[in-house]
């Protein structure tokens, strides 16, 4: 392989790799259960779950995630909010590690193919 596509290679997969772990297509995540759990809360707490909804709803994972983080990190919440914040925590990262895995795949092949045409 040419010595100068070295660092261009790596450029493309960290930009493939980024763009798919920080923004889903479509979330098949539902923030509902969020929304229902916060509706009746004092409003900074209403607001930081409507931020995590949004961006839920935006495919916006990592914004949704670093939002319910806050969430977590408040007392008021009930018992019943705080499991429906961690349910969502979870499938939050679970989904970024699917994304980040097919990203990877994906970027490993374009390498692959992008080797074979240049050996020829």
């Amino acid at each position: 392989m040419n010595p100068s596509l070295g660092p261009f290679l790596a450029a493309i997969f960290a930009v493939a790799f980024l763009a798919a772990c920080s923004k889903q297509a479509s979330s098949p995540i539902d923030p509902g259960p969020l929304e229902r759990s916060f509706t009746n809360v004092e409003k900074p707490l209403q607001d930081a779950a409507h931020v995590a909804a949004d961006a839920i709803r935006k495919g916006d994972y990592n914004a949704a995630l670093a939002a319910l983080q806050k969430l977590l990190n408040d007392a008021r919440l009930t018992e019943e909010q705080n499991r429906t914040v961690r349910q969502l925590v979870e499938q939050l990262q679970k989904a970024l590690a699917d994304t980040g895995h097919r990203a990877v795949g994906e970027a490993q092949k374009s390498l692959g193919d992008l080797q074979k045409k240049l050996s020829q």
